[in-house]
């Protein structure tokens, strides 16, 4: 794209070849002048065509006039020796067997399929016109055009690909942005572009194969080169005639009524109700023809030494204003001469191509000439009326494809160019919300220049867009934690500008935390709780959020109808439980904690889950309504708590109330059903059946037995009426609880 003499990308400056004919049929099909005479001859300029078309070799022609009448003899025409390509293609497969040389291989298919399509073609060029016996050759040629240009589509093209692969194997992950040193222009950008985006390098190489195809086909002849109508060096030359005849008063003629009145090169659209000369229109419209045709073969030089010829200069001026500006000065040096070299490229491109853009909607301008501008500035409907047959459609597609991505690149490094901070955050930004499309910027080295880029902007006072800095800093943030350096993560929210951020952040990367390391304990919540404090955070009220989201059961409960079953404890009961921990590390968050905690106890008694219940209880200290009431009074000097706080005291006195209740009746209906001493009863049947067998010491034996049987059945009755009034005592306390 970025050639002197062509339209190629900047890193294809080789040019690729064509097959099919069925191109005379369609860009060129316009031109009237266009003629196949030349049509075998390569890529040549226009002194070389002319020389060849105005100098011929007699001896030359003699032979080929020969070899004519030779061949013509033949059945079928030059296909007897086509048949050579069956051996030479085994010979050639044989020759590049090594894995390492498949393309010298596909460059050998190609070469021999193109000498033969030169053959054939010659054979055609000369034959006389309506031969009989060429009809079979003309088709043998088409197939092998087809052929080899086939094989040069696939070398290209999986040359790129398969070097591609070997290099995106072989590249660390952070060599993706090395190199960026070495950027100094926009030439040079877009040529890291092509090496790192294969997508782009692949549809390039498909543009240059279609534009060789195009430029296979394409040779103008001595009927179409402009300069062959005249000698005349100046643009619209009867026009000029015409206007120094009427400056003169010499003009009479009809024709040369409402003319430009001026020669310079707006005036046929400055002067919209007048028009040029008539041969001039028609040398202007053949022109624009000649030009978008050798730029649709990526033939720039081509085409702008056609617009020298014609008297146009200023075309040809027109047709440099897309290249990219490089100025090869700025680069380091190491040598010690101080040479100076001449840039580039247009550093005006951005204007230029605005005003071709508009260009190419002014529906003023002949088709021919709005092409042109649409093919330099990527103008894709401007371009496609041009274009006859799915080659010059895919063409078209194909390099406002390339230029699209090319802008987009190049814009992409504008704002800070332009000072434009607050762009250049929503562009980051942006890049956020595109996930793994856009994964090479959300690396964790990307997001760390990204946040630093941001919060420098905010320091020096450029970056307005808070919210773009505090996504971009959000998202940094939970890659940090994601790596395991929750110790960093404190500092960057607090650069968060709105608290509320950053209570809501912070408490997001605990909940990581907590869910990540089973192993969290009091030390370690701790010391992030410390952090957060540090850096100015509010740790009160991002301890209540931790608790809060992980001990949200939204849409778990479940209601038991058998008030006998309970629930087991599962392990996301224990975390839940275990985040409490949060709020026990400053006594002045008791308060919090008794509220999460009757919260947490509310929800296992609606399932049933006792024991969990009873675990919650545990954690929270029992000194917390001593606490509350102690801190409540020297803040304050009041005895009486602020009202949430009461109702959560009075629910905590309240479960507390009922689960003394439950462990109590649980206790007395163990020791009245499960403890009750107990003695064999066929054992003392027996014992009354042979008591007049027994001895004196066996009956005094079972007489102590006995005594010792009724102290224990008074002990336990003594134990169980104790346990008895507990429980009533519990169970009147749940009753008769203050208003309920």
């Amino acid at each position: 794209m970025l050639g002197a003499g062509s339209l190629a990308s900047p890193n294809r400056h080789n040019t690729m070849s064509f097959m099919s004919d069925d191109l005379s049929q369609t860009i060129f099909e316009g031109d009237p002048t266009f003629t196949r005479i030349g049509a075998g001859l390569q890529r040549k300029t226009l002194d070389e065509t002319r020389a060849d078309l105005t100098v011929h070799n007699l001896s030359r022609k003699k032979r080929n006039e020969e070899l004519m009448s030779i061949l013509l003899e033949e059945e079928v025409p030059g296909v007897e020796n086509v048949l050579e390509l069956f051996e030479r293609f085994l010979k050639t497969f044989q020759s590049f067997g090594a894995e390492h040389q498949v393309f010298n291989q596909c460059a050998e298919y190609e070469s021999e399929c193109g000498e033969q399509v030169s053959a054939l073609r010659k054979l055609i060029q000369m034959a006389p016109q309506g031969h009989n016996k060429l009809a079979q050759a003309q088709e043998l040629e088409q197939e092998l055009r087809l052929e080899r240009d086939t094989w040069r589509l696939v070398a290209s093209l999986y040359q790129d690909r398969l070097n591609s692969e070997f290099q995106d194997n072989e590249m660390e992950s952070d060599e993706i942005w090395s190199g960026l040193d070495d950027v100094t222009s926009e030439n040079d950008l877009v040529k890291q572009l092509y090496d790192k985006n294969t997508l782009i390098r692949q549809a390039q190489l498909v543009v240059d194969w279609l534009e060789q195809r195009a430029a296979d086909v394409y040779h103008d002849s001595h009927y179409s080169q402009v300069e062959f109508y005249g000698d005349a060096v100046a643009g619209w030359e009867n026009t000029l005639h015409s206007l120094v005849s009427k400056k003169r008063g010499l003009s009479t003629d009809n024709v040369e009524q409402n003319m430009v009145t001026q020669m310079d090169p707006d005036a046929p659209n400055r002067e919209q109700n007048r028009r040029l000369h008539p041969l001039d229109k028609e040398d202007e419209m053949r022109l624009l023809r000649s030009v978008f045709a050798r730029l649709r073969c990526g033939q720039l030089d081509e085409a702008q030494q056609l617009c020298f010829r014609a008297g146009q200069p200023f075309r040809a001026a027109i047709l440099e204003g897309w290249k990219l500006f490089h100025d090869p000065n700025m680069k380091s040096r190491t040598d010690v001469a101080n040479i100076k070299e001449s840039p580039s490229g247009n550093p005006y491109r951005d204007i230029w191509k605005t005003m071709t853009w508009k260009e190419c909607e002014n529906v003023q301008l002949s088709e021919e000439e709005r092409s042109i501008f649409a093919l330099l500035c990527g103008h894709l409907k401007a371009l496609l009326p041009a274009c006859r047959t799915w080659e010059d459609q895919l063409w078209a597609h194909l390099r406002a494809m390339i230029d699209h991505c090319v802008e987009k690149e190049l814009r992409r490094c504008r704002y800070i160019i332009m000072d434009d901070v607050d762009g250049l955050l929503e562009e980051m930004s942006s890049w956020l919300k595109q996930g793994d499309s856009w994964s090479v910027h959300l690396r964790p080295h990307m997001l760390r220049l990204m946040s630093h880029l941001a919060l420098f902007f905010r320091r020096i006072g450029r970056g307005s867009c808070d919210d773009s800095i505090g996504s971009i800093l959000e998202a940094y943030v939970l890659q940090l934690v994601h790596l395991g350096r929750t110790d960093l993560a404190a500092v960057y929210v607090g650069q968060l500008p709105l608290p509320e951020d950053q209570i809501r952040l912070y408490a997001q990367c605990l909940v990581m935390v907590e869910e990540q390391e089973e192993s969290c304990d009091d030390e370690e919540r701790q010391r992030l709780l410390s952090l957060a404090h540090d850096v100015g955070l509010d740790v009160n009220a991002i301890a209540k959020q931790v608790v809060i989201k992980l001990c949200d059961q939204g849409g778990k409960i479940q209601h038991v109808s058998d008030a006998s079953l309970q629930i087991a404890t599962s392990a996301e009961d224990e975390r839940r439980i275990r985040s409490l921990s949060w709020l026990l590390m400053d006594p002045s968050m008791r308060s919090q904690l008794l509220i999460q905690a009757n919260t947490l106890m509310r929800g296992y008694l609606l399932r049933r889950q006792i024991e969990a219940v009873k675990l919650t209880f545990q954690l929270t200290p029992p000194d917390t309504v001593a606490v509350l009431t102690e801190l409540w009074e020297s803040r304050t000097g009041l005895t009486e708590l602020p009202t949430e706080v009461e109702a959560a005291v009075r629910e905590y006195l309240c479960i507390q109330t009922y689960i003394d209740a439950l462990d109590a009746f649980q206790e007395w209906f163990t020791r009245f059903h499960h403890s009750k001493p107990k003695k064999m009863e066929a054992s003392v049947q027996q014992q009354r059946g042979a008591s007049s067998q027994l001895s004196f010491t066996e009956n005094l034996l079972k007489e102590q037995h006995l005594k010792q049987h009724q102290i224990e059945v008074q002990r336990w009755q003594a134990a169980v009426d104790s346990l008895t009034q507990l429980a009533i005592d519990k169970l009147y306390n749940v009753l008769l609880f203050p208003d309920g």
